[in-house]
């Protein structure tokens, strides 16, 4: 089967991956897009506390299930490994001292579903602020000017 372009989604180590595969093969056009999903959350330091509490509320409600059924607000995971990756991750910010607010474990026994997860004072070097989780699991870290916020945001790894 030819193929003439791929498209791709999601991290950069993936589509490092996908950017090499397709030029070992006929050299085929290419399109990447890093991943936007908005799990590292900068908050200036004078609303942070009424910040973290609203996001823990309504992560709280959300309800789990079928992404089909319309009072679901979050569905499961793709697969395993992604939930044993994001469920490794949250294990990592308690261990480098984040504060976890609620969710942080597998929702049921059933499907690949993670509990709504909130982290608050989440520092820069932490791996939960330096890696993309690709699961619910915010991270509220706290500014002071925009200087500082641009620099911080421009330090990371991610995408």
């Amino acid at each position: 089967m030819a193929v003439d372009k791929l498209a791709f989604t999601g991290s950069t180590e993936v589509g490092k991956l996908v950017m090499a595969a397709a030029s070992q093969s006929n050299l085929k056009k290419v399109t990447l897009e890093c991943c936007c999903a908005g799990s590292r959350i900068f908050v200036e330091a004078s609303i942070y506390d009424r910040f973290v509490e609203r996001s823990v509320q309504l992560a709280q409600a959300r309800v789990l299930g079928d992404p089909f059924e319309p009072k679901t607000s979050q569905g499961p995971q793709i697969d395993q490994d992604q939930l044993n990756k994001i469920l490794e991750l949250v294990e990592s910010g308690k261990t480098e001292g984040a504060k976890l607010l609620c969710g942080g474990k597998r929702h049921g026994s059933r499907g690949y579903f993670v509990e709504p997860t909130v982290f608050a004072e989440v520092k820069d070097g932490m791996r939960i602020a330096r890696e993309e989780i690709f699961g619910p699991v915010m991270q509220i870290l706290k500014f002071d000017n925009v200087d500082q916020l641009i620099e911080r945001a421009n330090g990371a790894l991610l995408c």
